[in-house]
């Protein structure tokens, strides 16, 4: 089981981005139904606990992603739409990444602040609401 769990995580890793999703997808219908009740119910249940976690404690975001591509592995039209969107979100971290190279120590220094802040002024608002 672990072998093959293996095998599908290398196969889906070394395919091309923009690639992956679809390939995925056409892996699992060649195998033909076998797991694909449990892959969706597992999936949807991710996608539901991913929605819980944006607002509770928890990795809400890593969640949905698993489930929505565990769902994917079942849905032709998910699977492309995921392979566009990897190709989006990695051409958006590259642009990230290069302007975080190209800023100076005190513009990182003065970013990395403010999301501090950010994320402190939310979590006290968060926290006055729960008490309130």
């Amino acid at each position: 089981m672990f072998d093959e769990m293996k095998a599908t995580w290398r196969a889906f890793r070394e395919a091309d981005p923009g690639e992956r999703f679809l390939r995925y997808h056409e892996r699992l219908k060649e195998q033909g139904g076998k797991g694909r009740v449990v892959r969706m119910l597992l999936g949807v249940l991710l996608v539901a606990a991913g929605v819980a976690m944006l607002v509770l404690p928890g990795p809400g975001i890593l969640g949905l992603l698993f489930g929505v591509a565990l769902v994917a592995g079942d849905s032709e039209r998910l699977a492309k739409a995921l392979d566009r969107l990897e190709v989006r979100a990695r051409r958006v971290a590259n642009r990230a990444r290069h302007r975080w190279r190209v800023l100076g120590v005190p513009a990182r220094v003065a970013l990395v602040t403010l999301a501090g802040l950010v994320a402190g002024a939310g979590a006290w608002l968060a926290w006055t609401w729960m008490i309130a």
